[in-house]
């Protein structure tokens, strides 16, 4: 299963592709982030941070086109020369519907969908974390294309853009591009590029100044490389490294280190 970890703790799924019916798919997932530098105005400011995320979610796919999930996300975070400070992250719900599916002879996989979360004020005052509101609301679109071996899957690219609103500060775009490669349904390779922007209108001038990235006008930019493993029926193992490459007026050179479980059952 594919994830999206790398600007914000929630980890919702976002391939246009959906697992078995009335299947629960229970994942969990750690995160260890470090940093030392935000994007400023005038330079890079020193402040360095090593944070850790948990996030813990379950989603089920209904009647071949719907598919709803919730996510809970925990955090640690640790600012040079400030106390840790570990908290509720945020609580996450989304639905998404198959509007059109490759894998039964439509030309493309595509689905449709929207995303909600409550945020606490502290989260949205961290650097680590790119939030806007305490309540936020995200429509999204994915496209994607599957190339076929035999009965399974060989390859395949999709891509995803976003636009999110809060219940304060200016909205936002998200947008990312996948390509993966399967071999024997056992062995998985992904290579992601992500990016989010804001669409406020005030620069970062200082760290100082830094309280929330609600109306600042910033951009991160990721690349990830995962692997993940499939054992049998029980589920997937997967590897991540995720680095920021680009970052305007938001924390630079990320380097993001995660592992997560993803285990589907039924009742």
């Amino acid at each position: 299963m594919l994830l999206s970890l790398s600007t914000q703790v929630c980890a919702l799924q976002q391939a246009p592709w959906f697992g078995n019916d009335n299947e629960f798919e229970w994942r969990t997932n750690y995160s260890y982030q470090s940093y030392d530098e935000l994007d400023t105005k005038d330079s890079s400011s020193h402040r360095p941070s090593k944070d850790h995320f948990v996030d813990l979610g379950i989603g089920i796919a209904s009647m071949g086109c719907y598919h709803g999930e919730i996510s809970l996300g925990l955090a640690s975070i640790d600012e040079k020369g400030k106390k840790s400070d570990n908290f509720l992250e945020s609580i996450s719900a989304q639905g998404r519907y198959l509007w059109s599916n490759d894998i039964v002879g439509d030309p493309f996989s595509v689905t449709i969908g929207a995303s909600v979360a409550y945020i606490p004020s502290k989260a949205l005052r961290k650097p680590s974390i790119i939030r806007h509101g305490n309540t936020e609301g995200e429509l999204h679109l994915a496209i994607g294309k599957e190339l076929t071996a035999g009965k399974t899957w060989e390859r395949r690219g999709w891509g995803l853009a976003a636009f999110g609103v809060g219940n304060i500060g200016s909205p936002w775009l998200n947008g990312k591009v996948v390509w993966e490669e399967n071999f024997d349904d056992i062995h998985r390779f992904e290579l992601t590029g992500s990016w989010k922007h804001g669409l406020g209108g005030r620069s970062l001038d200082s760290v100082a100044a830094f309280t929330s990235f609600r109306s600042l006008n910033y951009d991160a930019a990721d690349v990830k490389f995962l692997y993940a493993y499939t054992w049998d029926i029980w589920g997937d193992i997967n590897f991540a490294y995720t680095r920021r490459m680009h970052a305007k007026y938001a924390p630079k050179d990320v380097d993001t280190l995660t592992l997560e479980v993803f285990v589907p059952f039924g009742l």
